[in-house]
């Protein structure tokens, strides 16, 4: 297992992200988490999701909608995607949904990235925002990937 972080906008998570998805071969299981989602940026990584899902990739997306910072629009936009969405929604007054969190899983490698970064513009491109990037080798760090899976869920 290896850390890295990632201290943007030196570095952006956004290209980072984009790489991963385009990586050959193809991750087999890709989970995006976020609290907030904006149109512009799922734009973005539109046709790279599609093109994974298509190839048999199984996509998720888990995105909040507290505080108003996922739109109608953007849920419209994903939900017509024909992947698994989950919608979350804080069911105690005054907490949110704020988890951000970037899943990648290979047949001998998986990351994990976790961070401040939302898939919004700023959080994907602009913003001085900072994150933790998880390397795992498989099968060698399957108890530390599983366990990280298992707390994560």
């Amino acid at each position: 297992m290896h850390v890295d972080y990632i201290a943007q906008p030196d570095t952006q998570l956004g290209r980072i992200l984009s790489d991963m998805l385009d990586a050959d071969p193809s991750a087999s299981h890709v989970i995006f988490v976020s609290a907030f989602v904006s149109v512009q940026t799922i734009m973005r990584v539109k046709h790279q999701i599609l093109d994974l899902k298509e190839n048999g990739v199984n996509v998720r997306f888990v995105l909040g909608i507290d505080l108003g910072g996922t739109s109608q629009e953007v849920l419209k936009e994903i939900l017509g995607w024909g992947i698994d969405i989950r919608i979350v929604k804080h069911r105690i007054p005054g907490h949110t949904f704020h988890p951000k969190l970037y899943l990648f899983k290979w047949a001998d490698h998986a990351t994990i990235i976790i961070g401040s970064n939302n898939i919004t513009e700023g959080g994907f491109f602009g913003n001085y925002e900072s994150a933790a990037r998880i390397k795992y080798d498989l099968p060698q760090d399957s108890d530390a990937f599983g366990n990280a899976c298992d707390e994560l869920a």
